[in-house]
């Protein structure tokens, strides 16, 4: 009667726990549970409970492994490091030899890369407990990491690790827990716990009671945790309690041994019953699978062999015993307990029955092997890539920071150099992630130093550094690991302290319980940790040190009272350009993009209209696209670099008259209603006097498109006189000169057949061959000697005098207006500005530009005169100029008249690449504020960029701006552009174009001049507004 009862209850007891099981793994397929454990013999049941370990490296035993699948009916493997594609082939086959589909389970608490090779590589534990709430991002990472895991073939993920570390000595969990506080560590469990299970995967929470107060590391010894049951309810199990009541569907017993809870001496809790049934199964009314930690760890295995230890983890309450070696040990210890009755077959079927029902909802009752077709390109996904740059985004840490150094404002009195230190574990060793994106911000120099460098550079090294008041110090290649002193180098533990001083910024790319190994932090002029090395943790730490993002972190843990929980500076964006982000990020497909942009510059190079190209794209805020195409000229080996600096040609006119006007107007020193003459006083009394700027800037004040001014200095006579042609044709002939002339006076003799040819007007077309015989030019205007009245170099053998400018300046005072008023796109008043800077700022124009704008902005290489300041090899060349200079134009302004005035001019002579335009094209976006400053107001930026008149008066200009023609849509911008827009092009091949409406920075650089000016495929193939119009498509289409 007796047993009767006692069966009664255990059926009755085995009811409710399925039931449990059916609200944790919900499924409609309970008869295939039902049948399965119907046909089971005892051995294949006790195959389900087991679960070894596959393999310790990338090296399998396949005979072993396919012997214990085959005989011993494993219920699964957990799988360790390896190679997705020899993994996934292998579990394949593995899967075909069982007969009830296999659980595969690993540890993968930061993504399948803490396991495989060429996968995903998520922010630690550790790293993720810095971001403040944002935890949906933790969720959504632990759904990107079941789905990968799907994709392998994975069923269960050991993660998250909720141990709770409060002890910064522990020697195993460290940075593979949330933080030190229970709230944090268990809302943000939650948060992954969600999303691995919403994907899919079953979690397996761990180390259950808690690991994160012990100072052994349990792979090799047993740790005893002595706190006492309220301190244990109160810490360590309030995660578990949490996660318990939300569905958790897994908890993975860890190896202490915890007096207050069992008090047999040295029992790991993975084998003690009081823990796993009492404490866990009907204290916590946990109803999931319990697994147990790896059975082949010392603090399992010190005091009991592996097949007892399993004997006493199953009699504990465990369902499934993972990772362990030896097989046939472990089975036939169970099936001894059976055999004993000290094991029944009803419990045995019980936790077999709780295994099947979770394959069920895994999806093994209907398995299906991995697909093996690009596999490696589906387990990185791009979404995986836009979520660890905002990870890494939300997490890194401004420990220090008391003089408010960072984020970096006014570039313009800042020079700066970067140091890394240490060799980093990821990404290029020199220069690191950090440096790459830091020098996109502005130009600096960078240094490296390692365990390796020689006395003699690090004493150059620190000598070297003095120049600077900025130095950013990268910390790099510190193991992750606690073990060996988590292989911190003494040489660059001594390099840190040593190079750390007052105009240091620290980044520690490492564990933050490393950041005590150091002495000399404190003395730092900020401090900031990313908690770990990555790419990602590089450049988002360059962005938030310059205000392209902000630190939002807080330190997760206490170290002492230098670092303490909670320790943070927030900062804000101070809206710089964000670098090396995914066009996802702002709703664009890549492959949309890419293939689309790439397609129309390839067919540029192909027809030949430019040698290279680059092109930049950035969306609200954010670098989407930047890419080199072709090479710097058709002859060139080396392929263009994105950083290549071209002439901008006329959007000279809105990078440096249109700021300087409206910073002018801000200042109250202009106005857009006043007459030329009151800006440029030499012109009263003109015809030009009263034309308005307004009228001026938009191209309808009836002034002349241009004057070719160098023409005009050509002494025509003299080279008709002098041609081949002409000597050989009317050499002989007398011109009726008297005998003075033709046989006394030479200059007499000329001047009298000068008077001739002035009147035959076809002799200039007959005689000169302007290309190949040398130009003679009018006195006073150009010289093929440099001296003190010839000090212009207008190429590297011609001069112009030092009267040029006024020359220039008196030919535009005195050019004819034209009849009508209408929109004729003219460069002449542009020429005119930089002669009027030093009264109105009392700097030269350049100086001006390069205090208030360029330099201010991080925008080096704007500037006049680029070969003074860059290597030839870095600029991109022009034209061959057959016609004037006679030379390939290289370092030199492209414009002839921008040529004869020293290279600086307002309408043409400026030079940049992309990136540095594009600072200035987001400035205009945003309202005139950039990197902290307020460059113009916003009131009269909206006026400039706007159309200031009707369709019918000027029916495509802003202020200075180009902007889509409302008459012929299409014609100055891509037919997408919304009237909001506004841009400008450049002859030499460049182009520029904003649109507020969709937050958009788009940068066209090419020299389509090259070798000669004559070559129009590149507007006759719309390649500069059809690339405009793809990214508009691109935004159209989304995702």
């Amino acid at each position: 009667m007796k047993t009767k009862a006692i069966i009664l209850l255990f059926g009755i007891f085995c009811a409710i726990q399925t039931q449990a099981q059916q609200t944790l793994f919900p499924h409609q397929n309970q008869k295939w549970v039902d049948s399965v454990l119907s046909k089971l013999s005892l051995e294949q049941k006790i195959g389900q409970v087991l679960m070894p370990r596959a393999n310790f490296n990338a090296t399998y035993d396949t005979t072993r492994l396919y012997s214990i699948v085959k005989d011993y009916h494993i219920g699964g493997l957990v799988f360790f490091a390896g190679n997705p594609t020899q993994q996934a082939l292998l579990v394949n086959k593995l899967q075909s030899f069982a007969k009830v589909p296999m659980f595969i389970g690993m540890d993968l608490e930061w993504g399948l890369n803490m396991r495989l090779d060429s996968t995903v590589r998520y922010p630690y534990q550790m790293t993720l407990g810095a971001i403040q709430g944002d935890d949906a991002l933790i969720e959504k990472m632990g759904y990107q990491i079941a789905q990968q895991c799907k994709r392998m073939g994975i069923h269960i993920n050991y993660a998250p690790v909720v141990d709770i570390n409060n002890n910064p000595n522990n020697p195993v969990i460290n940075f593979r827990s949330f933080g030190e506080n229970r709230d944090l560590v268990t809302q943000k469990s939650l948060a992954y716990m969600r999303g691995l299970q919403k994907g899919g995967i079953i979690t397996s929470a761990k180390h259950f009671p808690g690991h994160g107060d012990t100072s052994t590391d349990s792979h090799l010894d047993l740790p005893t945790i002595e706190h006492k049951r309220p301190r244990l309810d109160s810490l360590e199990l309030f995660p578990y309690r949490a996660l318990i009541e939300n569905g958790l569907q897994g908890i993975m017993v860890g190896h202490l041994n915890l007096p207050a809870l069992d008090s047999t001496a040295q029992l790991a809790s993975t084998l003690s019953k009081p823990i796993v049934t009492g404490l866990l199964r009907n204290n916590l009314h946990f109803g999931g699978l319990v697994f147990t930690d790896a059975m082949d760890m010392k603090g399992a295995t010190k005091n009991f062999p592996e097949g007892t230890a399993n004997v006493k983890a199953f009699l504990a309450g465990n369902d499934i015993l993972e990772t362990f070696t030896d097989v046939p040990a472990a089975f036939n210890a169970i099936k001894k307990a059976l055999d004993n009755k000290e094991i029944s077959v009803e419990e045995l079927d019980h936790r077999v029955g709780r295994i099947l029902n979770a394959k069920v909802w895994a999806g093994l009752d209907h398995y299906q092997p991995i697909q093996m077709a690009n596999l490696v390109p589906e387990l990185n996904p791009i979404a995986a890539e836009n979520l660890n740059k905002l990870l890494a985004e939300k997490s890194i840490t401004l420990l220090k920071n008391p003089a408010g150094l960072l984020p970096l404002q006014k570039l313009d009195t800042l020079k700066i150099a970067t140091l890394a230190i240490g060799k980093p574990n990821y990404g290029n060793k020199f220069p690191t992630a950090f440096q790459q994106t830091a020098e996109n911000y502005m130009a600096m120099d960078h240094f490296v130093l390692d365990e390796t460098s020689s006395d003699s550079l690090i004493l150059a090294t620190e000598k070297n550094l003095k120049k600077y008041n900025v130095v950013l110090m990268g910390i790099h290649g510190i193991s992750i690991r606690p073990t060996n002193n988590y292989s911190l180098k003494p040489q660059v533990k001594s390099l840190v302290d040593r190079f750390v001083n007052a105009k240091t910024v620290a980044i520690h790319f490492a564990n933050p319980m490393t950041l005590t190994k150091f002495d000399s932090l404190h003395k730092a002029a900020a401090l900031v940790t990313a908690y770990q090395e990555g790419i990602p943790q590089m450049e988002v730490v360059a962005e938030a040190i310059f205000g392209g993002t902000a630190f939002q972190g807080k330190f997760p843990v206490t170290l002492n009272n230098q670092y303490k929980f909670g320790q943070g500076f927030i900062t804000n964006s101070l809206g710089r350009l964000k670098y090396q982000r995914s066009p996802e990020e702002v709703g664009i497909n890549r492959l949309y993009l890419s293939k689309n942009i790439d397609s129309l510059a390839n067919l540029a190079l192909k027809e030949k209209a430019t040698p290279g190209i680059v092109v930049l794209v950035a969306k609200e805020g954010k670098v989407i696209f930047h890419k080199a195409y072709g090479k710097q000229t058709y002859e060139s080996t080396e392929n263009l670099s994105k950083s290549a600096i071209y002439d901008l040609a006329s959007i000279t006119k809105i990078s440096t008259s249109v700021p300087a006007l409206m910073k002018w107007q801000d200042e109250g020193k202009f106005k857009l209603t006043e007459g030329w003459s009151e800006l440029v006083p030499t012109l009263k009394n003109s015809n030009k006097s009263d034309l308005k700027y307004l009228d001026i800037l938009t191209h309808q004040a009836k002034l002349k498109a241009w004057i070719p001014f160098w023409m005009d200095y050509i002494d025509s006579l003299d080279m008709i006189v002098h041609s081949k042609k002409f000597q050989a044709k009317y050499a002989k002939q007398s011109f009726g000169m008297n005998v003075w002339e033709k046989y006394i006076s030479k200059n007499a003799g000329e001047n009298h057949i000068k008077e001739w040819i002035a009147k035959q007007p076809k002799l200039w077309d007959e005689c000169v061959d302007i290309k190949n015989e040398i130009t003679r030019w009018k006195p006073q205007t150009l010289s093929y000697a440099q001296s003190e009245e010839y000090p212009v170099a207008v190429s590297p053998t011609l001069w112009a005098h030092k009267s040029i400018k006024d020359k220039i300046f008196t030919a535009i005072k005195d050019s004819p207006l034209r009849e009508k008023k209408e929109y004729v796109y003219s460069d002449l008043s542009y020429y005119l500005l930089p002669g009027i800077s030093p009264q109105m700022t009392g700097k030269s124009w350049e100086d001006f530009l390069k205090k208030t704008f360029y330099a201010p902005l991080g925008a080096s290489t704007l500037t006049y005169q680029a070969e003074k300041h860059f290597p030839l090899a870095q600029i991109v060349p022009t034209e061959y100029d057959s016609l004037f200079r006679k030379t390939l134009i290289h370092g030199k302004v492209h414009d002839e008249g921008a040529a004869l005035l020293d290279g600086i001019s307002g309408h043409a002579g400026l030079f940049g690449n992309a990136n540095d335009l594009a600072k200035l094209m987001q400035m205009y976006l945003q309202k005139g504020y950039y990197g902290g400053t307020q460059f113009i107001d916003p009131s009269t930026l909206n006026y400039w960029i706007s159309y200031p008149f009707s369709k019918e008066e000027n029916s495509r200009r802003g202020v200075g701006f180009d902007k889509p023609d409302r008459k012929k849509p299409g014609i100055s911008a891509a037919a997408s552009a919304t009237e909001q827009s506004f841009g400008h092009s450049g002859f030499t091949g460049t182009y520029t174009w904003v649109d507020p409406v969709h937050d958009l920075v788009y940068v066209f650089m090419s020299n389509r001049v090259y070798p000669t000016r004559n070559n129009s495929k590149l507007s006759d193939l719309n390649i500069r507004t059809g690339i405009n119009e793809v990214i508009y498509q691109a935004i159209n289409k989304g995702l």
